[in-house]
């Protein structure tokens, strides 16, 4: 018996009265278009530098801190972190690019009962979260794609596919970086006497971008 050597996604099967009919479906492409990506890096920072953030964002006094902590010194190792991984984004993405600079940086407190409300980041290219421990309220991410919501069947498991949410939890030394035009927003703490901390940013575009050519030139 010879088995076909083609991946389970190009198989499909019917079930008729107790026979199986296997029909395989050798001119099947399947493509993903218009992807919304999130990248996640984790282990980002040492145990000493990890430290220092968390008791710095555990001290702010009100919900967040000032926007400028990307120039502080035990910020430093973080901010290269974020420019690294934004450069390999730039990459992937084959995007021209002059420069990427940090716009802004700052530190969170979530208090038992306090929750973010829906958002983006505007005037800006990407976002992001750092997380120096790790926090029970996950961030939750929205479908940019209204129109996909009108027909809503019930779904047998969820996966990047189908589902118009997508949490991730909210783990220690870890990296989360998104599109800043990307809706999402942080669930209500609930149920803890520790504060939820974390760190935000943005990072933008510095130099010229475009074309002359393609009446697309500007410089930022």
């Amino acid at each position: 018996m010879v088995k076909a050597k083609r991946p389970p996604e190009t198989i499909k099967k019917y079930h008729f009265t107790g026979f199986l009919i296997v029909f395989i479906m050798a001119n099947l492409i399947k493509s993903i278009i218009f992807p919304t990506l999130v990248y996640k890096d984790h282990e980002v920072l040492t145990e000493e530098n990890l430290n220092k953030i968390n008791d710095f964002c555990k001290k702010v006094e009100n919900y967040h801190s000032q926007s400028n902590l990307y120039k502080l010194p035990i910020f430093d190792d973080l901010s290269k972190k974020v420019l690294i991984l934004s450069e390999i984004w730039m990459n992937d993405f084959d995007w021209e690019y002059e420069k990427l600079k940090i716009t802004g940086m700052w530190a969170n407190k979530m208090r038992n009962g306090q929750f973010h409300r829906p958002h983006m980041h505007p005037n800006n290219l990407l976002s992001g979260v750092f997380y120096p421990e790790d926090n029970s309220s996950e961030i939750i991410f929205l479908d940019p794609r209204v129109q996909a919501q009108v027909f809503n069947p019930t779904l047998k498991k969820h996966t990047f596919i189908n589902s118009n949410i997508w949490t991730f939890p909210a783990k220690k030394n870890t990296l989360l970086l998104f599109p800043a035009w990307l809706m999402h927003y942080v669930e209500m703490v609930k149920g803890s006497d520790e504060n939820r901390v974390s760190v935000s940013f943005n990072v933008m575009l510095e130099g010229k971008i475009g074309k002359s050519e393609d009446f697309t030139e500007s410089t930022i």
